[in-house]
């Protein structure tokens, strides 16, 4: 193997070879289906194409990063890569700068493409031009995103079951934090407004979108903010072009957090990579203290569902007539996450009696809990027993 920076960057773009074309080839064809369908700006942040082009990068890039980082699960590739004439921090660069290289390529193929096809079917190059460059940013932050969290899985892991379960759970949590948050802003404050509009081919009537201003304590006036079921963008319009969403600065604040993440991620991952033992491959994790720490956040993750029903069924006096025995979706949630707690352990480890020196933790899991619903419950209902002045609302 060469083994200069260059030559590792080579041998990395020929590893990814296969998994690399197979990318480009997706990602051509969904731009042209879209385009040969009259999917109009098939690269844009507006339409079916767009979003499944999002998705492909994604997938792909966790796929690509483990394929060329897959040494680490394994004790004598492990052994092997370490015992090059490189430095640490040139393996890791060259081998993500070949990941990166192929996925943009991919991008290119894919906008490039929509943007000619478009064109040439009599679009407007200027609007086009704006779509397609939204559509790119916000494709740059869905790929440092995913390969950041792709990344630093591989460094905290030993195994492949181990860093897909990790990076399940970086995924999961802060859109879980998110859901306790916008759920409870609900639960807090009036809808004022349902949506319903009329689409190319018939009656949409739309996920409710609640209109409501958040309190902040000792901040002035209530700040105004929108949310719908489907997160940051109001669909208004669903037809042969696609979802067409209202909300631009949304998504140029999705795309910031995205690229801000993903590069903490990977500098993290850096960081990380560059002190990883060799004999780390094959183990759950390559500290046992993270085991714990993940086997914890995971099953937080998924109690934080039951949790707020269970603030919810505290705060609210009159249970709205759909909510039919809220007792047992919380019971239910709450075995879920217990569930998820030992399979954690049981899938990443595979030996049956580490289930029983997981226990201890689990009381951490419980104590969270007990603190974010008696805590959330009692912060809930102070704000709705206070009142404010008609022109503060």
């Amino acid at each position: 193997m060469r083994k200069t920076r260059w030559g590792l960057y080579g041998e990395g773009l020929r590893l990814l070879r296969v998994p690399g074309l197979v990318f480009v080839a997706l990602m051509l064809l969904v731009s042209a289906i879209g385009v040969g369908g009259d999917m109009a700006a098939v690269g844009s942040y507006r339409t079916l194409g767009g979003i499944v082009g999002w998705l492909l990068l994604a997938v792909f890039s966790a796929i690509l990063s483990v394929r060329i980082f897959q040494f680490v699960h394994t004790r004598s590739a492990s052994d092997f890569y370490a015992a090059l004439p490189c430095r640490r921090d040139t393996l890791f660069a060259a081998f993500t700068a070949a990941t990166v290289t192929w996925l943009t390529v991919g991008l290119l193929a894919f906008s490039g493409v929509a943007f000619l096809g478009t064109w040439a079917g009599g679009g407007d190059a200027a609007a086009l031009w704006i779509d397609v460059s939204r559509w790119l940013r916000f494709a740059g932050g869905v790929l440092l995103y995913t390969l950041g969290i792709s990344l630093l899985s591989m460094s905290l892991t030993g195994t492949l079951p181990s860093q897909g379960l990790v990076a399940l759970v970086l995924c999961a949590g802060p859109f879980a934090l998110r859901y306790v948050v916008t759920t409870l802003a609900q639960e807090l404050l009036p809808v004022l407004s349902w949506g319903k509009t009329t689409a190319a081919w018939g009656d949409i009537t739309h996920p409710y979108v609640v209109m409501y201003r958040l309190w902040r304590a000792g901040a002035g006036p209530y700040d105004s903010f929108t949310y719908a079921y489907w997160g940051d963008y109001i669909p208004h319009t669903v037809g042969r072009s696609g979802i067409v969403y209202t909300s631009l600065e949304d998504l140029e604040r999705t795309t910031g957090y995205a690229l801000a993440v993903g590069l903490v991620c990977i500098g993290a991952a850096w960081l990380l990579f560059r002190r990883r033992p060799s004999e780390a491959a094959g183990r759950a994790t390559v500290y046992p203290a993270i085991q714990g720490i993940f086997r914890v956040l995971a099953a937080l993750t998924v109690s934080l569902f039951p949790a707020v029903r269970w603030i919810r069924l505290l705060i609210v006096e009159q249970q709205d007539g759909t909510q039919r025995c809220p007792w047992l979706w919380i019971v239910a949630g709450y075995l879920i996450a217990l569930a998820v707690y030992f399979l954690y352990e049981l899938l990443t480890t595979r030996r049956v009696r580490n289930l029983i020196k997981a226990l201890p933790a689990l009381a951490v899991v419980v104590v969270i809990n007990g603190l974010l619903v008696g805590g959330g419950a009692h912060y809930c209902r102070q704000i709705l027993t206070q009142s404010f002045a008609a022109q503060t609302v």
